[in-house]
C-alpha cells in the first residue's frame, strides 16, 4: 500500500490512506477482511482492480454493519 501512496496510520497499523485532489481514499484490514470507503471513486475503483490482480477476493458491496 506504501508503494501506491497510500499513509499508514500510527494510531492502528492496519489503517492506510490516501489524499488527492482533495479527496480521500480509505482501507482498513480486519484479519481477513477488508474495507474500503471515501469519496475518491476513481482510487477506490483503481485500488480494487489492483487487490484484485494481488490477492483473491471477494467484493461484498456495500457495508451493512461494522462491529
Amino acid at each position: 500500500m506504501l508503494k501506491r501512496g497510500y499513509i499508514q496510520s500510527n494510531a492502528d497499523h492496519t489503517l492506510f490512506f490516501k489524499y488527492a485532489t482533495g479527496k480521500v481514499a480509505i482501507l482498513i484490514v480486519y484479519v481477513d477482511d477488508i474495507m474500503i470507503t471515501g469519496d475518491d471513486i476513481t482510487e477506490i475503483v483503481d485500488l480494487k482492480k489492483y487487490l484484485a490482480q494481488e490477492f483473491e477476493v471477494k467484493d461484498l458491496g456495500q457495508l451493512k454493519y461494522f462491529l
